[in-house]
């Protein structure tokens, strides 16, 4: 309401400064000023509100820490290798390039029992965003290769950047056990 009182005051100035109104008035200085003022002022106002950052499309890479992944300019493929609690088993869980936001990932996973390729009677994959309190965006699946232990994982996407982490649940020879990677976009 106050904008409005103030936008029509100054109309009503203008208007009589354009038609000399002050011709005669000895305040007819401080008027054009005051009105002047008044316009660069209100003018300011609706530029700084309209005022907006311009958003640009920026893409997210990653390198490997112990094991953290964390944000890197011009990183390519992108891998993380970690062991099970009891130590039993190892995964290596890479993909094409750094984890990013928007599309599907393209990734794998080798599963190591011994240091050698071992395919699970079990596996499963899962994962989210702990501090935002929800999973995936997608529903991922492990696809088995040729290759002994080799798992393609199809459906895996990330719908924006943050702290994400993805886990896998392997059973083999009726022994469970689970691996959390945590890496960041």
């Amino acid at each position: 309401m106050f904008i409005n009182i103030l936008l029509f005051e100054l109309h009503v100035a203008r208007y009589n400064l354009i038609n000399k109104k002050y011709k005669n008035n000895p305040m007819s200085y401080i008027n054009k000023n005051t009105v002047l003022a008044g316009t660069f002022a209100v003018l300011g106002l609706c530029l700084s509100a309209c005022q907006s950052e311009a958003q640009t499309e920026v893409k997210y890479d990653c390198s490997v820490s112990d094991t953290i992944a964390a944000v890197k300019s011009g990183a390519k493929e992108w891998s993380m290798q970690k062991a099970s609690s009891s130590g039993s088993v190892v995964i290596d869980f890479s993909c094409t390039r750094s984890p990013f936001v928007g599309d599907f990932q393209k990734c794998h996973i080798q599963l190591k029992q011994n240091k050698k390729g071992q395919f699970a009677d079990e596996i499963a994959i899962d994962g989210g965003m702990k501090a935002h309190g929800h999973g995936l965006p997608t529903v991922p699946t492990l696809s088995p290769g040729a290759t002994a232990g080799y798992y393609e994982i199809e459906g895996l996407k990330y719908s924006m950047p943050g702290a994400w982490i993805v886990g896998f649940k392997v059973n083999i020879d009726g022994v469970t056990d689970q691996i959390i990677f945590d890496f960041i976009i």
